[in-house]
């Protein structure tokens, strides 16, 4: 009696410790759950504040300080959501990591009720191989009998109790898995986005250092650059993306006439056209260096080498876009366009009527654009309220929802070139 008594006196200390304990923990918990939550507030907060420094400047007359500050605007505001989809991406991978460690202690709750589960049906059992006199000749007398019939009515209720549980644990695991799945979409969908941040980080960083190397820094260079730019100033970043390209792919001249042309044919707007090409591939320069067999999903291959045998290329020295490094998902797609090898197969005919040539390749620029553009109009581009979910499902197909921002930067790019 005493040893059970000092025996709940220890839990009871045990449990107050870990009460205490609990409550110790929690501000820290919440602080930084505070702190993270301030800091998103804070780049959202910065993030308006850029945008509408950026709306000002391109109110103001165009000089070269002007220029120089509007890109450093444009820097530091796609500093700040590349900043925040980091964030975001932290806050995810937390949840990820707590819903594992959920699933994983359910898990082995579950294996724990299916023991005890066992073992009630294996009493329940052996009580049933027992007749009522057996069991009266067991116990000696009355009162051991209705002893022994009250135990059995508590196991059978015990093991309802339990089946109940592991019932309940299933629906848990389920639970938690299905929520573990929602998490790592998002996490893939933020990957995605922050890749995107990154790259264009540095294209208008890579701006930045061209207008510098372009005018040396001097107002009168810079004003004969807006000379060349018919003096508008959304043409500017056209002009040095025009130097850029030239150091591969092909140059911002040819693309607007692919696009006109491509346009003409297929109703697509010219603007979403080459802001498409723009995105996925920088006019060319940035198609891939990946190994269709090691890049591509396995299931496209046979496509892949058809295009290829049709074209008179080799599949095993011919470039396809690798596949993504810092999340799961596949590479595979082809030229300026950036097409999978079936959508290119099943477009690749009416490319070949709008443009005039035999055998259309997603490697050839004026194909490509095509390409997009057929690509483009089947999905609801041709009318400008289906733009903007066309241009989603160009990059995402049926997930384009989750992956919004990806048609929000083609339609602000769209706007220069129109």
């Amino acid at each position: 009696m005493i040893a059970h008594k000092k025996k709940n006196t220890y839990l009871s200390f045990s449990f107050l410790f870990l009460g205490i304990f609990c409550v110790l923990l929690t501000p820290f918990v919440l602080h930084a759950e505070s702190d993270s939550s301030s800091e998103l507030k804070a780049l959202e907060n910065d993030i308006k504040l850029y945008k509408d420094s950026i709306e000002k400047l391109d109110e103001q007359k165009a000089t070269l300080e002007n220029e120089i500050e509007l890109l450093d605007a444009q820097i530091k505001k796609t500093q700040a959501e590349t900043k925040k989809t980091m964030l975001r991406l932290q806050k995810i991978e937390d949840e990820i990591e707590k819903t594992s460690i959920k699933i994983q202690t359910t898990k082995n709750e579950i294996e724990k009720q299916k023991e005890t589960l066992k073992d009630y049906l294996r009493l329940i059992n052996e009580y049933d191989q027992l007749s009522l006199v057996e069991t009266l000749f067991s116990t000696g007398s009355l009162s051991g009998l209705f002893n022994q019939i009250q135990y059995a009515e508590t196991l059978q209720v015990k093991t309802n109790e339990t089946l109940q549980t592991f019932k309940e644990l299933q629906e848990l695991l389920k639970e938690k898995q299905q929520e573990l799945s929602l998490r790592q979409e998002e996490e893939t969908v933020l990957l995605a986005q922050l890749d995107a941040q990154e790259e264009e980080l540095s294209r208008q960083q890579e701006n930045k250092e061209l207008l510098l190397e372009q005018t040396s820094g001097e107002e009168e260079r810079f004003q004969e650059l807006m000379t060349k730019a018919e003096g508008k100033r959304e043409q500017i970043v056209l002009t040095l993306i025009e130097s850029q390209t030239r150091t591969g792919g092909f140059s911002l001249s040819e693309a607007q006439v692919y696009a006109e042309k491509a346009s003409e044919k297929t109703g697509v707007r010219k603007g979403i056209l080459l802001a498409i090409v723009e995105q996925e591939s920088y006019f060319g320069r940035n198609v891939g260096t990946g190994y269709y067999k090691t890049d591509m999903q396995e299931k496209y291959w046979d496509e892949f080498e058809s295009v290829c045998e049709t074209l008179g290329l080799d599949p095993e020295a011919t470039p396809v876009s690798n596949k993504p490094k810092t999340y799961t998902g596949w590479g595979g797609a082809m030229g300026a366009g950036q097409i999978m090898p079936y959508e290119w197969l099943r477009v690749r005919g009416e490319v070949a009527k709008l443009t005039g040539h035999e055998l259309p390749s997603p490697w050839n620029p004026e194909d490509a654009m095509m390409g997009v553009g057929v690509i483009l109009r089947g999905l609801g581009a041709a009318n400008p309220d289906g733009e903007f979910e066309a241009c989603g499902r160009y990059f995402a197909g049926g997930y384009w929802k989750k992956y919004s921002w990806y048609a929000e930067q083609v339609l602000k790019k769209a706007t220069k070139y129109e």
